[in-house]
């Protein structure tokens, strides 16, 4: 099942931490669980695709976080078009992305959750 990338959430991330060991259960902003996407079921491996297999959360339609593909930093991306993602910001901490959260708009309940269930620090 593909996922929508302005509704839908993606589990699964791998990275330097797991966030299914956390117990982080993304859901749409229907309340509905996101299928696991991740590299071994097709999806991109290129951060400014739509299917990018290490994204966090889809803070709202204009808006997303991810992991860097070496998993050193979390990213803010805003969309640029239908079909490209552009990163606005660039953090290690979780200070550092909560700062970032300004410049995003509203911000979906659930992927505020997911956010402040993240780590301290992002170390790849």
């Amino acid at each position: 099942m593909k996922i929508d990338p302005i509704t839908e959430f993606q589990d699964g991330v791998s990275g330097p931490f797991d966030l299914a060991e956390l117990g982080l259960n993304l859901k749409d902003i229907n309340g509905v669980v996101a299928q696991p996407q991740g590299p071994a079921n097709g999806t991109s491996k290129s951060e400014s695709s739509p299917d990018y297999f290490r994204t966090i959360a889809y803070l709202n339609p204009d808006w997303r976080l991810i992991l860097c593909k070496t998993g050193i930093q979390w990213i803010l991306q805003k969309r640029r078009g239908l079909s490209k993602w552009e990163g606005k910001w660039f953090a290690r901490t979780k200070q550092g992305l909560l700062g970032g959260l300004g410049n995003c708009g509203h911000i979906e309940e659930a992927a505020l959750r997911r956010i402040h269930e993240l780590p301290g620090r992002c170390e790849g």
